[in-house]
């Protein structure tokens, strides 16, 4: 694993600068002792204020600028970056002070874009799991610390401008401004007597360089960029990328790792490829049966939902349909009482008298209609009725002419 390669560029390796670095600073060789720590003086001697930034990367020790009450250190993978950025008036300095192999620093937790915790906890707000906060990362831990050299080292660049000219497109427009030009120093970092401790931290050290090592060969690589350690995904086919989103399941190979990374001290690089290859296609089709499962559950679920449906849609309308019924039998049984009722009251009126007033008026029709007829006193051509008819009842007599003889 070529880490130097990541390692912040000296200002040899830059682009040449106008002028050379102007800061001064001491001690210029830095040496941190065993037991305490080392003061760093940065001095600007020139008449232009600037603005300094410093980063510090070591797996023995930590760094704070004075005036700080803590460390403050970058929360990238390494957790171990500590930086600082300080403006220097004319003839002003700043010290920096380098060693708390055992101590906490701060550190800026990652937050939500909208100040929420990550962690999704209950405080509000939260300086456990949000904002700046104290850490402790001791140097056992440091696993992501990625340079060839524990002692690490220290890195000062500042900003001038130079005679030089460039054109930018500024809000549509072409503009010309003078070039930046930053100026850096890196500076390792030395111990002065290795210790019985600082022999345990270099073992420790050792032995994460050599899982690190592994990893890298598994695909898990280390990569340093602007001061800062980022974990990378080397692909099957040899190509360095972020690794994809962990809540996709596809990608989950991606952070598959052994359990145990020592076993592939025996292996080739081509033998190791050939078992990722395996395991990728191991994890996919666990997916792809887990999908597959999965759908065929929800189809049965669908299915069950929509029988389901269907005899309650069925109950339902039987259970109307039994209701239309019973409201009909209802309707016709009322319809047979109303008729049965009617009967009875027809039969009642011809068994009993009907009430005097109807009856009144009844008799009256039937006196008119029923009553002999009164003798009429008015004259008339017929005779009366009681007298016999002596012209009719007498015999007439015979005529001699029609007699026979």
């Amino acid at each position: 694993m070529d880490s130097k390669r990541n390692e912040p560029k000296s200002a040899k390796s830059e682009k040449s600068p106008i002028q050379p670095f102007l800061l001064e600073i001491t001690p210029e060789q830095l040496v941190v002792p065993s037991t305490g720590n080392l003061e760093v003086k940065i001095r600007n001697p020139t008449k232009e204020s600037h603005r300094v930034n410093v980063y510090f990367d070591s797996f023995f020790w930590l760094m704070k600028v004075e005036g700080n009450d803590s460390p403050e250190c970058r929360a990238d993978d390494s957790n171990c970056v500590c930086y600082g950025t300080v403006t220097l008036e004319p003839g002003q300095s700043r010290t920096l002070v380098i060693g708390y192999h055992d101590a906490q620093f701060l550190s800026y937790y990652k937050s939500g874009d909208l100040g929420d915790c990550d962690a999704w906890c209950d405080k509000d707000p939260c300086p456990e799991h949000m904002g700046k906060g104290l850490l402790k990362v001791p140097p056992s831990e440091r696993f992501y610390y990625n340079h060839e050299r524990p002692e690490g080292f220290l890195v000062v660049k500042y900003q001038t401008q130079t005679d030089e000219m460039e054109e930018i497109l500024h809000q549509g427009w072409l503009i010309k401004r003078k070039v930046n030009n930053f100026l850096t120093k890196r500076m390792d970092l030395q111990l002065k007597d290795e210790t019985e401790e600082y022999k345990k931290y270099r073992e420790q050290f050792l032995e994460i360089r050599k899982e690190q090592a592994r990893r890298a060969r598994w695909g898990h690589v280390l990569v340093n960029k602007d001061g800062v350690t980022e974990r990378k995904f080397r692909d099957l086919n040899g190509t360095i990328r972020d690794y994809g989103y962990d809540g996709d399941k596809k990608n989950e190979w991606e952070r598959d790792i052994l359990p145990d990374l020592k076993q592939l001290d025996g292996f080739s690089d081509e033998q190791i490829l050939k078992i990722r290859k395996e395991r990728k296609e191991k994890i996919e089709e666990k997916h792809r049966k887990e999908e597959e499962d999965a759908k065929k559950r929800a189809d049965e679920y669908r299915k069950e939902q929509g029988e389901k449906r269907k005899k309650e849609d069925e109950e339902i309308k039987k259970k109307v349909e039994e209701e239309e019924m019973k409201k009909k039998k209802k309707e016709k049984e009322e319809a047979a009482a109303a008729k049965e009722k009617s009967k009875v009251k027809t039969v009642e009126k011809s068994k009993h008298p009907e009430e005097p007033s109807q009856n009144v008026q009844k008799s009256t029709k039937s006196n008119v209609s029923v009553a002999p007829p009164k003798v009429d006193v008015t004259p008339t051509n017929n005779k009366p009725i009681g007298k016999p008819n002596v012209t009719k009842n007498k015999k007439k007599k015979a005529n001699p002419c029609c007699s026979v003889m």
